[in-house]
């Protein structure tokens, strides 16, 4: 199934403003069930500085800065994504959430997050 996502966001100052940065979460990534096939983004007035990156969890970052004297700022995200039909897991064979949290709180490799380890304050 294809998927056409629009995003728009309007911003109106009651001054002018003469420096922004920003940042946006706007672009989807691709998946094992989910393929981008296309994604762009417009942002009004055009930004001095446009660079894209992807965080530590993959998806898809805008950073952009405006440095010249707006009253407003438009950013609007178009994307196609096509996604694969799958079947949900059965349920009987999928571990508890008990079973989850062990796991996690065993995992030590560098760059998973601590989330079930109660040894934080």
């Amino acid at each position: 199934m294809l998927y056409r996502v629009s995003h728009t966001t309007q911003y109106r100052y009651r001054e002018l403003v003469t420096l922004c940065h920003n940042e946006a979460h706007l672009l989807p990534r691709s998946l094992s069930r989910q393929r981008c096939v296309d994604a762009r983004i417009w942002i009004e007035p055009k930004p001095t500085v446009y660079q894209e990156r992807k965080d530590i969890f993959g998806n898809r970052v805008v950073y952009f800065s405006i440095e010249e004297p707006h009253a407003t700022l438009e950013v609007h995200a178009s994307s196609e994504v096509q996604i694969s039909s799958f079947s949900p897991p059965n349920l009987e064979m999928t571990p508890t959430w008990e079973e989850v949290q062990a796991l996690l709180r065993r995992d030590t490799r560098r760059g998973v997050p601590n989330v079930a380890r109660r040894d934080r304050p």
